[in-house]
């Protein structure tokens, strides 16, 4: 019996230090983080194992996306076939995008960017919890034909994978030490078979033939594991949480923008003309503003987070010399005038684009009513605006002066936030350029 044991240590100890394995000669050698839209948070970085990635993305705002690098190295001396942008489009509200080469040449390095953007805002009923989650997998089959794999269809369901329709390569590198293996079997075989022919007792050959049996399959399922398919792998989970918008509102009565910071505002509930500074031209044309401006926070915020309120910079046309005989300490007026075609031409002597800084916002349920914005009795409480940097009416007039630089916590539904309003007007709309008080109140 000690010789029975003894060979079953030695059978035991042969296999317990050699491995089947496949050699990651073609693989993933890094992800980069191209670009992100404002609204898209990155909740963890990129991971990657062979040929495999993950990605870890969340979404508020209908249009964010996340763009990705990824470099696949091909240390092997084989040319292989990628399948075709696979363009895997599978959740509703997710569009995943994978592009690059169609070829990953022997002992080089490609390039392929995995692209995910939300394009279609989620049901609301799947955001009463303020959240939603999704997690899609696409798979880009290497193939060594000569012609590129092209994509097969799948289903649209909340958990997808992605396919395609060509036969996968193999890991060229798949087998190692099945030659050794092979020859340990044949030797087990051997040893095995020696004592369970002179072995005397039945429960004992049962067993033998029992291990025969399992030891004689083994060489065909180490060899289905030990060939590994060649394929990219795409992971990707996604949280949409529902995200917040601040608006703010200027009532302006002398606001001046270049064409390129129009770009910035709403300015349907202002009335402007093109004023010019000396001479008509692009590079002196401002666009003069009076009413209502108003512009967004590009964040949006998710609610009890954390929100700064904005300081905001204007530029207004203000008066740049003291009036000939008149009161030295009087703000000087800027000196425009309207030509024959229409066109108002301001003085470069007398007039200048001066800054202006808006930092006094009041948040009121007036203003919310106003533009149809929800509020709530409790708003105030909820959004937490530093005491020490407001005046607090809320309880009279549902209204509260805030003073920036400050921060609040977002409640559960959008806010406009009204500035202190440059509200100086030097008539041009009104056809004179005459005002005795040109400060703005900011």
């Amino acid at each position: 019996m000690k010789i029975k044991y003894l060979l079953f240590m030695v059978i035991a100890s042969l296999f317990t230090f050699v491995n089947v394995y496949a050699a990651n000669e073609i693989g993933i050698k890094s992800i980069t983080l191209l670009d992100k839209s404002i609204n898209t948070t990155i909740n963890s970085a990129p991971t990657y194992n062979g040929l495999e990635m993950n990605f870890d993305v969340g979404f508020k705002q209908k249009d964010d996306y996340a763009r990705y690098k990824v470099v696949i190295a091909n240390d092997t001396s084989t040319d292989y076939a990628l399948s075709l942008d696979s363009a895997f489009t599978t959740s509703e509200y997710i569009t995943y995008t994978y592009s690059g080469p169609d070829e990953l040449k022997a002992n080089s390095e490609i390039e392929v960017i995995v692209t995910i953007t939300y394009t279609k805002e989620v049901a609301p009923a799947l955001l009463v919890t303020e959240s939603y989650s999704e997690a899609n997998r696409a798979v880009v089959q290497i193939s060594n034909d000569d012609v590129p794999v092209t994509p097969g269809d799948t289903p649209t369901t909340t958990t997808t994978t992605t396919t395609t329709t060509a036969a996968p390569a193999n890991n060229p590198k798949t087998g190692n030490n099945l030659t050794t293996i092979m020859t340990m079997l044949v030797v087990s075989f051997l040893l095995i078979g020696a004592v369970y022919f002179v072995s005397k007792k039945k429960l004992f050959k049962y067993g033998m033939f029992a291990i025969i049996f399992a030891l004689g399959l083994a060489p065909f399922i180490l060899d289905v594991n030990a060939l590994e398919v060649l394929k990219i792998t795409i992971n990707v989970n996604v949280k949409i949480e529902k995200g917040y918008k601040v608006t703010y509102a200027v009532d302006a009565h002398n606001i001046v923008f270049t064409d390129a910071e129009k770009k910035f505002y709403d300015l349907d509930l202002a009335e402007c003309v093109d004023v010019y500074i000396g001479q008509i031209s692009d590079e002196n044309k401002y666009n003069y503003c009076e009413g209502m401006i108003l512009f967004d926070d590009l964040k949006m915020y998710k609610s009890n987070e954390t929100t700064p309120v904005a300081e905001a910079d204007f530029h207004y046309l203000g008066g740049i010399s003291s009036p000939k005989g008149g009161n030295t300490k009087s703000e000087p007026v800027p000196s425009c005038q309207e030509t024959s075609q229409g066109k108002v031409i301001c003085d470069p002597e007398n007039t200048g684009v001066l800054s202006c800084k808006i930092n006094v916002w009041t948040y009121s349920s007036e203003y919310m009513d106003n533009f149809e914005l929800q509020w709530r009795e409790n708003d105030f409480s909820v959004m937490s605006f530093d005491s020490a940097d407001i005046e607090n009416h809320w309880e009279s007039d549902h209204a509260i002066e805030i003073y920036g630089p400050t921060t609040f916590k977002m409640p559960k539904h959008d806010i406009i936030l009204f500035g202190a309003a440059i509200s100086n007007s030097i008539g041009i709309l009104d056809g004179g350029t005459t005002n005795l008080n040109n400060n703005p109140e900011a």
